[in-house]
């Protein structure tokens, strides 16, 4: 087995209130040679992708906050995720591949003084992207996320 590959993160606050953040992951993950058991009838896996490594992963966000009502905070937040086709197979069957996935979510948050409450409006997978995080060989279940749907959501939180 092979595996290579670069990953670079960042967070730039370009102005007061707008951060920049991001990730991007390049995986090159293969078998170089495999020995299938003697007596065993395995496919040919020599240079086959390893599973659960996607070529690509990419992430990218924006946030910006401002004060409002004095002591109080607003912020906004949107971000992208991507990843690349996903063999979940040794075996490379293709019906255990999950296609390139896209998804983007979206915040909108009012904090108190000194952060110690906030409530959140959120709104993930605003594109109504269907993806797995697991096909079991020849596709039969798969494990989805949470996010699988579009879904919107509230959160608070009170420090104490």
């Amino acid at each position: 087995v092979t595996t290579e590959g670069v990953e670079v993160d960042f967070e730039a606050q370009v102005t007061e209130g707008l951060t920049v953040f991001g990730a991007l992951a390049y995986t090159d993950a293969s078998v170089d040679k495999f020995r299938c058991p003697q007596g065993a009838s395995c496919p040919p896996l020599d240079g086959a992708t390893l599973p659960f490594a996607p070529e690509w992963k990419a992430n990218i966000g924006v946030n910006y906050a401002m004060d409002v009502f004095g002591d109080k905070r607003v912020d906004f937040g949107l971000s992208y995720t991507y990843q690349d086709d996903t063999q979940y197979d040794l075996s490379v069957n293709p019906l255990s591949v999950q296609p390139q996935w896209e998804v983007i979510d979206a915040t909108i948050a009012l904090s108190g003084p000194n952060d110690r409450w906030r409530f959140a409006l959120l709104g993930k997978n605003l594109g109504d992207e269907s993806y797995s995080t697991n096909l079991l060989p020849g596709g039969t279940q798969r494990g989805v996320p949470r996010d699988d749907e579009t879904y919107y959501g509230v959160t608070a939180r009170w420090k104490f």
